[in-house]
């Protein structure tokens, strides 16, 4: 089950965190995966190390704000691997300021990059998807686009991850008669760049432990499960759904 040989994915947000764990997780399934990144040189370590153990890995720098580049990205994975079966969005960044203290322009850099970067990736993906009658698109939320934070406000990266839940409902519901599947994944804390702060900060790693019903933060492998179940074929009945993979916490929020 949940075997991936002879399929093509594609990465965004690879160079580091969780979207760089996938990359090894979707390779060592035994796809093919086309990484991408701003930072292009840590993409090519991440290539480099891979194509050393007969992976088959390529990497290409792209900024998910930018249309064009977006567009030309999906041009070379379909160039160079023929197909896209799966589309995993995992390109974002958070800003810790309530609303009041937000400047416009880190408004929109938070809602470019998480929000946009997927509508432009599923807009020149999407076509191609339906053309062939399959695809898979998984998209990042979080559980911060479920339930609001009371350890620090986040509300540009609240919104963003509620309209991405809110894409991921309404493209599911349109494609599925293509065969494309649409879910997102709603993370908990995870030690990545983006959380550093956090496991850095005892009071709020502490609060944080005592708010979740797992007690503790995941680890990057914990999420790599459910992006293979909901990227295989086993998944094909499975769209428009937003898996909380956090340990409890968002069910913690309610009660």
């Amino acid at each position: 089950m949940f075997d991936l040989k002879g399929r093509t994915v594609v990465i965004t947000g690879a160079s580091s965190g969780l979207g760089k764990a996938a990359v090894y997780a979707y390779a060592k399934a035994g796809a093919a995966v086309l990484i991408t990144a701003r930072r292009f040189e840590r993409l090519e370590a991440i290539r480099e190390e891979l194509a050393a153990q007969d992976y088959r890995v390529e990497a290409v720098a792209c900024d998910v704000r930018e249309e064009e580049q977006v567009r030309e990205t999906v041009k070379h994975a379909l160039r160079s691997f023929g197909k896209i079966d799966v589309l995993c969005s995992f390109a974002a960044v958070t800003d810790d300021r309530d609303v009041a203290e937000l400047e416009s322009g880190q408004w929109n850099d938070v809602l470019q990059t998480n929000l946009s970067g997927v509508y432009y990736f599923s807009k020149h993906v999407i076509p191609h998807m339906k053309e062939r009658g399959y695809g898979r698109i998984i998209n990042i939320g979080s559980v911060n686009g479920l339930v609001g934070s009371k350890m620090k406000p986040r509300h540009g990266y609240n919104a963003s991850k509620g309209g991405l839940h809110g894409l991921t409902i309404g493209m599911a519901a349109t494609y599925m008669k293509y065969g494309i599947t649409v879910n997102a994944i709603a993370p908990g804390l995870f030690r990545t760049e983006m959380t550093e702060a956090v496991f850095e900060d005892p009071v709020s790693l502490a609060t944080y432990n005592r708010l979740v019903p797992a007690g503790r933060a995941g680890t990057e492998e914990e999420l790599n499960g459910a992006l293979l179940f909901l990227s295989s074929e086993e998944a094909g009945y499975v769209t428009g759904q937003i898996l909380a993979v956090d340990g409890g916490y968002t069910i913690s929020q309610l009660i």
